[in-house]
């Protein structure tokens, strides 16, 4: 996985992906995709949930119809910031938009654009604003 990360291509190594039935609630059904960096040190992930299946497609995190939700965290071994879709004050909305291009037994594959994560509480930004993704499935 990578993502263009305040201007810079950041690449997340060790990436997996889920599909399947949510594991605290067997009615919703999950595709998750997480990695982290080679230094371990910073993890970027999404998940998008759905009452029915998840095809390929896209999805938008402003959607109903879906949630979606994409994180960002830094200094993981330390002080870890976690970034998330969370709208700051004086900005337009945090917004992604997620296109699963391929889903197969192995892998999944796809694209997503957006505008910036933000820290909850200190409303620190990051703009992440687009990215690709190929990751083994291990559900």
């Amino acid at each position: 996985m990578k993502a263009k990360i305040n201007g810079n291509w950041v690449t997340f190594n060790n990436a997996l992906s889920d599909l399947g039935a949510d594991l605290s609630d067997p009615s919703k059904i999950d595709l998750t995709i997480s990695a982290n960096n080679e230094a371990q040190t910073e993890i970027f992930d999404f998940t998008i949930q759905s009452d029915n299946q998840i095809p390929t497609g896209t999805y938008a995190s402003d959607d109903p119809q879906f949630y979606l939700d994409m994180g960002y965290m830094k200094n993981i071994n330390n002080s870890p910031t976690d970034y998330g879709i969370y709208t700051v004050a004086n900005r337009p909305e945090s917004k992604f938009v997620i296109t699963i291009t391929s889903i197969t037994d192995k892998e999944i594959k796809g694209t997503f654009t957006g505008n910036y994560l933000s820290d909850f509480i200190t409303e620190e930004v990051q703009e992440v604003t687009e990215g690709e993704f190929s990751a083994p499935r291990v559900r």
